[in-house]
C-alpha cells in the first residue's frame, strides 16, 4: 500500500511539473518577425500598465500574481484567464492589450531585437484553426495521458467484478 502511495505522488508530481512547464515555457528565439505585434531593440526592458482578473506572470517559482509596473524582458510570459486582461508597455511606443485567455510573450530574435508577441490560448487557437497550436495541444496530450496514469494506479480491484 505504501509503494502505491510513492507511486502516485510521484505520477502527481510528474504532472504537476509537466503542467507548470507546458504554462510557463516561452521560445528562447522567436521564429520570425511576421507574427510580432512591436519589435524593440535588443535589451529593452517593459512593465505592466494594467492587470484586471485572472493574470499571471512567469516567475523564478512558477506562475505568479501579474502586478501594476511588474517589470518585463526577454522571456517574460503573461498569460489571462477566462475573466483576465492586461495592459503592458515594453520600450518606447510599444503599447500591448492582452484580452481574455491570450498570452503576452517577449522573444529574441536572431539579429539580437526582441520581438512581443499576443497569441490566444490553445484551445481557442484550435477552435480557429490557425494551424499554429499543435505543439501546444501535443503537450496538453502528454499530461492528459499522465492524468490518465495517475488515476488508474489509485484503482485497487479491477473495473468488472
Amino acid at each position: 500500500m505504501a509503494t502505491k502511495r510513492a507511486l502516485t505522488r510521484m505520477a502527481v508530481t510528474v504532472v504537476a511539473i509537466a503542467l507548470t512547464q507546458a504554462l510557463v515555457a516561452s521560445p528562447v528565439l522567436a521564429e520570425g518577425e511576421s507574427d510580432c505585434v512591436c519589435i524593440v531593440a535588443g535589451g529593452t526592458s517593459g512593465v505592466v500598465t494594467g492587470a484586471t482578473g485572472w493574470v499571471k506572470l512567469n516567475g523564478d517559482v512558477g506562475l505568479v500574481d501579474a502586478t501594476m509596473d511588474a517589470p518585463l524582458s526577454v522571456g517574460s510570459v503573461m498569460r489571462t484567464g477566462a475573466a483576465g486582461s492586461a495592459t503592458a508597455t515594453v520600450g518606447a511606443g510599444c503599447s500591448v492589450a492582452v484580452a481574455a485567455l491570450s498570452q503576452m510573450s517577449i522573444s529574441a530574435l536572431a539579429d539580437g531585437r526582441m520581438c512581443v508577441r499576443v497569441t490566444q490560448d490553445a484551445t481557442t487557437g484550435a477552435l480557429k484553426g490557425d494551424g499554429s497550436t499543435g505543439m501546444a495541444l501535443g503537450a496538453g496530450g502528454a499530461v492528459l495521458a499522465t492524468t490518465v496514469v495517475v488515476v488508474g494506479l489509485g484503482q485497487d480491484a479491477p473495473v468488472s467484478q
